[in-house]
């Protein structure tokens, strides 16, 4: 998979400036989307955020995640993300689910817990990128 990753990684970049350049950048998000975080090749994703969207601090949060190497389009043949924001007591959980442009679901019921804004936009950014372990922020 590497091996697959480095060669859609190098197609992408020699067709920055061609129609196939969204292609290939959806292959390595769909290969290694883990790599994508340290190549400069911004994802393109179709995110949608749901639950305590009239919350500050969600809002906050909702920008954070908009500044880490993500191009947000309504496209539908892209990778699809959600983004599900709720509040239990004085914490608050996000959860992440990832579907590629093949399909292939390549997060689950990702949980993020925290009680204040301050590196979840960050984290939520990681976990769209396929990040695997449980966090809880200032909890």
């Amino acid at each position: 998979m590497l091996y697959a990753y480095r060669v859609f990684e190098l197609l992408s970049q020699v067709n920055e400036e061609t129609e196939e350049y969204d292609t290939y950048r959806n292959k390595c998000f769909d290969t290694y989307p883990q790599l994508m975080l340290y190549s400069g090749i911004p994802a393109k994703l179709n995110v949608s955020f749901s639950g305590l969207q009239d919350d500050e601090m969600i809002k906050t949060i909702m920008e954070d995640i908009k500044d880490c190497n993500i191009e947000l389009s309504e496209d539908t043949t892209i990778p699809k993300a959600r983004v599900t924001f709720d509040k239990k007591g004085k914490n608050y959980i996000a959860v992440i689910d990832v579907i590629g442009s093949n399909n292939k679901v390549l997060v689950k019921d990702s949980k993020i817990i925290f009680k204040e804004n301050v590196g979840v936009g960050k984290e939520i950014g990681h976990r769209l990128f396929g990040k695997r372990w449980k966090c809880e922020i200032g909890t």
